[in-house]
């Protein structure tokens, strides 16, 4: 659930913060693979409204692209987190 992830990132960074930096990160085994669902509903890319002829618009485009982006992000973030604590 992005939103839960989202969430629950926002409180740990919150919590580190209030922390002035003494906060320490326990040690975690990341999963194998980010959640995603087993098999992704796969468009064909002639069926995707281009943004010129999309009632949304290029906004509505560039938002879906860059919240792809941002739950990428979040992902490498917690693996780094997982995989690098016991260094810190």
């Amino acid at each position: 659930d992005p939103a839960m992830k989202a969430a629950l990132s926002h409180a740990a960074y919150a919590k580190f913060v209030a922390s002035d930096g003494t906060m320490r990160v326990g040690v975690a085994s990341p999963p194998n693979r980010p959640a995603r669902p087993d098999r992704p509903e796969l468009v064909h890319p002639k069926d995707v409204p281009s943004p010129k002829t999309c009632p949304l618009g290029m906004s509505a485009a560039m938002i879906h692209n860059v919240a792809h982006i941002e739950l990428n992000a979040i992902d490498l973030a917690w693996g780094t987190v997982a995989r690098f604590s016991a260094l810190a």
